[in-house]
């Protein structure tokens, strides 16, 4: 099974990124972490001084790369940002937007399962009491948690 500390391995050794550029990646993320810590949560589960990346580090690595990669992209003026919208009684639809070509390599079976926790969503109306496939679990509770995080910041309408 793929770990959250492999994930930032193999992105630090595939695109050859220095210690303290990880650090200031981490940083445009939200996470501030020194070179030491960089330096562990890059060993080994077995090695002394591991350091275990939780997901939210793992969200700021990967928001902040891409930070690193492309800049930081500011709103233009009058540009206004629509919030996700669902009325108080059904979520409508519920999309995967801007998947990158090293994303659905690295995770084949993302877009199958998504069409599956979105279908269950759709059905049940919440993202209550979904249940998903053994084989899958992983990926799969980060797309419901996606989901979730979504619905949190939508903008509840009146019934239609």
């Amino acid at each position: 099974m793929l770990r959250n500390n492999d994930i930032i391995r193999r992105v630090r050794y595939a695109l050859d990124i220095k210690d303290n550029v990880m650090v200031n990646i981490f940083k445009d993320g939200g996470c501030d972490v020194t070179r030491e810590e960089v330096i562990n949560i890059l060993k080994r589960e077995e090695d002394e001084g591991f350091l275990k990346c939780n997901n939210k580090m793992l969200e700021a690595f990967l928001d902040g790369l891409i930070i690193f990669k492309r800049g930081r992209q500011e709103q233009k003026p009058g540009q206004v940002v629509e919030p996700v919208k669902i009325n108080k009684n059904n979520i409508n639809n519920i999309e995967l937007v801007n998947l990158s070509d090293s994303v659905t390599t690295m995770y084949p079976m993302l877009n199958d399962n998504f069409e599956e926790i979105a279908s269950a969503v759709k059905i049940n109306g919440s993202t209550q009491n979904i249940t998903y496939s053994a084989d899958s679990k992983y990926t799969s509770s980060m797309i419901l948690s996606g989901i979730k995080a979504a619905l949190d910041k939508a903008v509840v309408t009146g019934a239609k």
